[in-house]
């Protein structure tokens, strides 16, 4: 749902699509034993799938010469009073 930025997909949707990825699994290796809501990349990927979109797999050690990313990251202190 963040990703399409609109309510897409409810938690039974995704877990219909844990249940269909292992079907034998009693313990389901896609979701989140404790129930919080959090799903494998499989599960995202399958339901973006459905709606005619992809997701791309990326190993960040690898270099792209197509691709020129830049990512400045700047930290500053926080003071809490």
């Amino acid at each position: 749902n963040n990703v399409l930025q609109r309510p897409c997909f409810t938690r039974q949707a995704a877990d219909d699509i844990c249940k269909r990825l292992a079907p034998e699994a009693r313990l389901n290796p896609h979701r989140s034993l404790l129930g919080s809501g959090n799903y494998d990349v499989n599960v995202i990927m399958a339901a973006l799938h459905s709606v005619g979109m992809a997701a791309v797999w990326w190993d960040k050690r690898r270099s792209d010469p197509k691709c020129t990313f830049f990512s400045p990251k700047c930290s500053a202190p926080i003071t809490r009073f």
